[in-house]
């Protein structure tokens, strides 16, 4: 049995969340208008996030003094600075008055900030917790649209794409029948509507899987909104090491009744035939869908019914509406693992398990990467292929069974222990 301040040591995973999401997402819009890349949300989001960057501030002011406390201010001071930087490199993309209301905004904001952290300064434990998560989900929820921007960035800075190589690796691994997904997706109105659903809205699904996992899973620190953030993060410099369209895009009018044969697609990178983002390896889609399902191994029946339909729904969505090659499944499977092991703070770095997750999936994710730019080699040897592309299942598979296990072994269930496994604590 944990004592009481064993249980309030450790990392608030949402406050965390959310204090990387007003870290990144200013950081991205810099990136974007620097490249001439307009940010894809009002100029006000961007500068803003009035309400997360007052939460966190008010937060910090509350808080006893100690290094919680002056990273949370220090984020939000980062936080209000940038928005002056974003607003020197919008001058010439953005209209002057526009430019004034946000600084007036800017600076109220700054204003509003020190009145209420005074009137505010003393609040309730539980009252923070449900602010960090609150906060947390909607900083996801308009970061998602933020770090689109990044992806924009590659049309223009990534000419070449690999999806000859990725349609021949389908047809390697025994799945270049997946096109039948198209097919099945555009003769029925209403599960087109059904996937659709299950693609346009991932945020949703994180921020639902992680009110379960924090409801009803105990034996592990509820990371999966932090999950969400990281998969993002790590997958999006994966995009230009292997550069590709999607089956629609590349294939245009082709998908998905007419491909052509594999026989008669290079071995190699080629042209880019289409001017939209390359973000296709690994799929994240796949990857938010996967963790979703892991988050629910604790929650009730149904909960885990609902995030296998998911999958599922996820699974027709990105190969029937062409999104996705079904390769960048199979590579999403040790990026998933990755993850995983990233985020299982709950056991130690120390522990053979989390290394493992971490490790695996990380080495696996760099032989696609050898193998998907080293085309005219990995090509010539299809074994070496389905190998690798079964290694990436069933490594993956391992390593979550023995994570999964790690965590069930360090944090037995009990209900005099639940709120110590919820990741809600204050050490942070």
């Amino acid at each position: 049995m944990k004592t009481p301040d064993e249980k309030h040591k450790g990392w608030n995973l949402y406050w965390l969340t959310l204090l990387s999401v007003i870290f990144i997402l200013p950081l991205i819009a810099i990136l974007a208008l620097m490249h001439g890349v307009q940010p894809s949300m009002p100029l006000s989001f961007t500068l803003g996030l009035s309400w997360a960057a007052l939460l966190v501030m008010l937060q910090g002011a509350s808080a006893a003094p100690g290094r919680g406390c002056y990273i949370r201010l220090a984020c939000a001071l980062w936080f209000f600075i940038a928005g002056f930087i974003v607003l020197y490199f919008a001058r010439k993309t953005v209209a002057l008055e526009r430019l004034i209301l946000a600084s007036a905004e800017n600076f109220a904001l700054l204003l509003l900030i020190v009145f209420l952290a005074r009137k505010l300064f003393a609040t309730s434990d539980r009252f923070n917790e449900k602010i960090a998560f609150t906060s947390a989900a909607l900083g996801l929820l308009l970061g998602q649209i933020g770090i689109a921007c990044l992806v924009f960035m590659t049309v223009d800075d990534l000419p070449y794409v690999y999806d000859p190589v990725l349609y021949r690796f389908d047809d390697m691994l025994g799945l270049g029948w997946t096109n039948v997904f198209g097919i099945i997706v555009s003769e029925s109105h209403l599960f087109k509507k059904f996937c659709l659903i299950a693609y346009a809205a991932p945020t949703y699904w994180i921020i639902l899987g992680a009110i379960s996992e924090a409801r009803h899973n105990k034996a592990r620190q509820t990371t999966l909104m932090l999950q969400f953030l990281l998969s993002s993060a790590f997958a999006y410099p994966l995009y230009p090491l292997m550069p590709a369209l999607a089956p629609a895009y590349f294939f245009g009018h082709l998908f998905p009744n007419h491909l052509p044969p594999v026989q008669t697609v290079p071995d190699h990178f080629v042209s880019a035939p289409a001017a939209t983002v390359r973000n296709t390896v690994p799929s994240l889609h796949a990857t938010w869908a996967l963790l979703v399902f892991l988050a629910l191994r604790n929650s009730p029946f149904w909960h885990r019914v609902l995030g296998f339909v998911l999958v599922i729904g996820t699974l027709f969505a990105t190969l029937g509406f062409g999104e996705h090659y079904a390769v960048d499944w199979v590579v999403a499977c040790p990026f998933v693992a990755f993850v995983r092991g990233t985020c299982a703070f709950s056991v130690p770095m120390q522990n053979v398990a989390r290394q493992y997750a971490i490790v695996s999936g990380l080495a696996l994710i760099s032989l696609w990467v050898v193998a998907i730019r080293a085309s005219p080699a990995s090509l010539a040897h299809p074994f070496l292929i389905q190998a690798l592309g079964l290694c990436s299942v069933f490594m993956s598979a391992l390593s979550e069974y023995r994570l999964a296990r790690a965590e069930r072994a360090k944090y037995p269930a009990s209900d005099g222990d639940q709120r110590a496994h919820l990741g809600i604590v204050h050490g942070f």
